[in-house]
């Protein structure tokens, strides 16, 4: 309860801050910026009609081509990026759905064999995880380490390292809290409430 409503007092203090953020643009603007965009825009009415006609489409295309440039060098690098996270975050799914599995069974999977997949994507991780991605997988390794483990923590921390897989390869939105593990974890309802 204390978390949620300091949460809320720190949204509160960012939301002030950015109220105050943008009264001090718009005064900026409005005191410096204006009377120059004022003078401007008589010496305008100065000019004929077909100058005026030829800035203000020679600006729309300069915006238009600026634009463009910046979607598309964002769009390559988030593409970029997927590309190089797949492999590991897909070896990372496996190893969860393989160690369920074996579980299932009543079979373990060898400690080379795990240590040899965690080592690798701990590898992998460092170079093209997210920051987010490495925080949600550190949280999980930490949850991991300690004496008295709460095993439904484990597998709700686990459930957000890979929402914050998925978000990475691009998929942001639809899932709640359980809504992974309600694919192997048959009473997770009954965890929940």
């Amino acid at each position: 309860m204390k978390s949620t409503k300091g949460q809320a007092v720190l949204g509160w203090v960012y939301l002030l801050i950015l109220l105050a953020a943008a009264g001090l643009l718009i005064y900026f603007l409005l005191v410096k910026v204006g009377p120059a965009l004022s003078s401007f825009f008589a010496s305008l009415s100065g000019l004929d009609s077909a100058v005026i006609v030829a800035l203000i489409t020679g600006a729309v295309s300069t915006i238009s081509v600026v634009g463009a440039s910046v979607t598309s060098s964002v769009m390559k690098k988030n593409e970029y990026l997927r590309e190089h996270r797949e492999e590991p975050y897909m070896r990372l799914i496996s190893l969860i759905y393989d160690f369920q599995a074996a579980a299932g069974k009543g079979e373990e999977l060898s400690q080379d064999e795990l240590l040899s997949i965690v080592t690798q994507f701990n590898k992998e991780l460092t170079l093209w995880g997210s920051s987010k991605a490495i925080k949600a997988w550190g949280n999980w390794r930490t949850a991991t380490s300690r004496e008295a483990v709460n095993p439904s923590l484990i597998l709700f921390e686990m459930e957000k390292v890979m929402i914050q897989l998925r978000k990475d390869m691009g998929m942001r939105r639809g899932l709640r809290k359980g809504d992974l593990l309600r694919l192997t974890v048959n009473d997770i309802d009954s965890v929940l409430k």
